[in-house]
């Protein structure tokens, strides 16, 4: 529990790359010809890693004192970003 409530740097980028590749599959689904039905489940979902992504790192800059490393922010930003671009996309 404390390594999602105070992740470290490097745990921040692993969760981006993470983030990467949800969106990358996601993206080859929508290239590859998938039912709608499925491909709202999958944006459903992305739109959800994305928000619990921004949420640990949100906790990891202020918790693990993050805030220091523009790194971090730079993630959080891109994070939130996805997850309110993709929320508006959905509903």
């Amino acid at each position: 529990m404390t390594k999602l409530l105070h992740p470290t740097l490097q745990g921040l980028f692993r969760i981006g790359l993470f983030d990467f590749y949800a969106l990358l599959a996601v993206g080859v689904c929508t290239i590859v010809k998938v039912p709608d039905q499925v491909l709202t489940i999958l944006w459903s979902l992305l739109a959800i890693i994305f928000m619990v992504s921004a949420l640990v790192t949100l906790s990891g800059i202020c918790l693990a004192k993050l805030y220091r490393e523009f790194e971090a922010i730079s993630i959080f930003v891109l994070q939130a970003g996805l997850a309110a671009l993709m929320l508006a996309a959905i509903l």
